[in-house]
């Protein structure tokens, strides 16, 4: 490794969020100053003390994200692999580009939590099936 810094640059931005799926729709909802906090809807939640919160709606992981990926990831991965993709269209880098030279490009993300859902699941089978 060289002693020289290695630049990065922002080129392109993506957005899964309760108030858009999209960087246009995030924004829109984040200036205008809709509140989309609702009655939780979400199957699983039920017993949960807390009515009233954020839900990412309208998103349909089977067209977002690779079916490979789909079973062996959580909603929040979902979430987390559709924002990456916006990003990397949003930077006009399409699968091509990247698929030729993989470790090329990096794409940060960032969540203030996430795979609960997984992690649940993993949970409950060892408890119901033990472990192997």
């Amino acid at each position: 490794m060289s002693g020289h810094p290695r630049r990065a640059a922002l080129t392109g931005i993506g957005v899964v969020a309760p108030n858009g799926t999209s960087t246009e729709t995030f924004w829109k909802s984040t200036k205008e100053g809709i509140s989309v906090l609702d009655r939780i809807t979400r199957e699983g939640c039920g017993h949960l003390p807390l009515r009233v919160g954020g839900e990412v709606r309208d998103f349909d992981p089977p067209s977002l994200v690779e079916e490979r990926y789909l079973v062996q990831t959580d909603r929040f991965t979902h979430f987390a692999m559709a924002a990456a993709d916006q990003a990397l269209d949003d930077a006009g880098l399409g699968r091509s580009e990247t698929d030729a030279a993989p470790f090329s490009v990096g794409v940060v993300t960032a969540a203030g939590s996430g795979g609960g859902e997984f992690g649940q699941r993993e949970l409950q089978q060892l408890w119901d099936k033990g472990s192997r």
